[in-house]
């Protein structure tokens, strides 16, 4: 699709179209093979402005996000700028935090709306990594069409969903914390959460550039097959190391996580612009595994408490194999980001050990209890 900065509109200015106006000129400008990136700004804005007397936003807005399939970078990069404006975003200061000697503080987010639907794996690998001395920030929201999401997960577990201040004060003492990206963007989530069920162009980076706190590195799963352009969209935020993970057992339907499967993805991108080298193709012989597993071994379960369980019960020493095994190898990822060892099949083996020794439960009580909730006692299933 070419890039429309090099074709100069003959309409005038966008700002001084009505809504209507300038959300036809951008379809009719991609429909003609552009991509209006230049409109992407004014077109948000319209979209979101309530006061404006455009009618059925939610419409366009779906139109916005799923008429471009496969958008440049620029496209991604633009097209969440605009989306973080409708709440001020940008213009919000992002603390940064103070990593331990030698090591990298590490950002983990994901793109969510797997097409298969699991137990929660990201928070489960976040807190093994920081059991295992990793510092770690979570970008966590609700679910949309699973069961439970990253916020859905801790709150149920007993935790607290902080505020910006709250949340940097818990990872002060625990090396852990944990934030709603919804409550970063009210106004957009007020029109855009809950209603999106697949990845739109927004889900390259979107979830990874709302943060209260600022880190040099992230671990990003996003669940679709263009993980090379989600790492440079990802890097134009200010990440100077980006790994995007993700995973399918069918080539259509995939989650945001690395995996353990038929077809693993893993991009990992140091410096900003470079095209982003694949380094985890193959399980079996990146981790020296015996046998590739079967997706359908972390399928979601049938009621949100019983996802919720599973979770708690790796944390426990007590998943079975396959879900051990996708926790380490998350955990060891962001192992690999935090600079603790560069060798990603060390890292997953001691994730490995550090689940079975149970230890990332009593890290989890930690976190709770830092937050000023209690366990949810109910969740031991034994």
């Amino acid at each position: 699709m070419n890039n429309s900065l090099s074709e100069p509109s003959s309409t005038p200015h966008a700002s001084a179209h009505h809504p209507a106006e300038l959300i036809s000129e951008y379809f009719l400008r991609l429909n003609a093979n552009q991509e209006p990136v230049d409109l992407l700004d004014d077109v948000v804005q319209a979209i979101f402005d309530g006061d404006n007397g455009l009618q059925h936003r939610e419409f366009h807005l779906a139109s916005l996000l799923y008429s471009n399939p496969n958008p440049s970078v620029e496209f991604i990069v633009k097209l969440v700028r605009a989306a973080l404006k409708v709440d001020g975003f940008p213009d919000k200061e992002r603390v940064s935090l103070a990593p331990k000697k030698d090591r990298k503080v590490v950002s983990v987010a994901g793109s969510g709306k797997k097409g298969i639907k699991t137990i929660n794996i990201s928070t489960s690998a976040a807190i093994v990594a920081a059991s295992l001395g990793a510092q770690v920030i979570k970008h966590a929201s609700r679910a949309t069409s699973s069961q439970t999401g990253s916020s859905d997960f801790f709150s149920d577990v007993g935790g607290r969903i902080l505020d910006a201040d709250g949340t940097i004060q818990v990872f002060n003492v625990t090396d852990f914390g944990l934030f709603s990206i919804e409550g970063m963007v009210p106004k957009f989530n007020a029109l855009y959460g809950g209603r999106v069920l697949s990845p739109t162009a927004l889900s390259y980076a979107l979830p990874a550039a709302i943060s209260p706190v600022r880190t040099d590195a992230i671990l990003y799963g996003f669940s679709i097959p263009r993980i090379k352009e989600s790492v440079l969209a990802i890097h134009e935020f200010g990440f100077k190391d980006v790994v995007v993970a993700n995973s399918t057992d069918d080539g259509t339907k995939y989650i945001d996580e690395a995996g353990l499967f038929k077809t693993n993805f893993v991009a990992h991108s140091r410096i900003v612009g470079e095209d982003a080298g694949v380094i985890l193709a193959d399980p079996i012989h990146t981790l020296g595994m015996e046998k590739r597993h079967s997706i359908n071994e972390i399928l979601q379960k049938n009621t949100k408490k019983e996802n919720v369980v599973a979770g708690v019960n790796i944390l426990r020493g007590k998943g079975n194999e396959v879900q051990n095994e996708i926790v380490a190898l998350n955990a060891g990822l962001m192992l690999l980001l935090s600079g603790a060892c560069d060798d990603l099949r060390q890292n997953f083996h001691d994730a490995l050990s550090e689940i079975q020794s149970a230890r990332p439960y009593e890290k989890l009580v930690e976190i709770i209890e830092a937050t000023g909730g209690e366990f949810n006692s109910d969740l031991i299933s034994e």
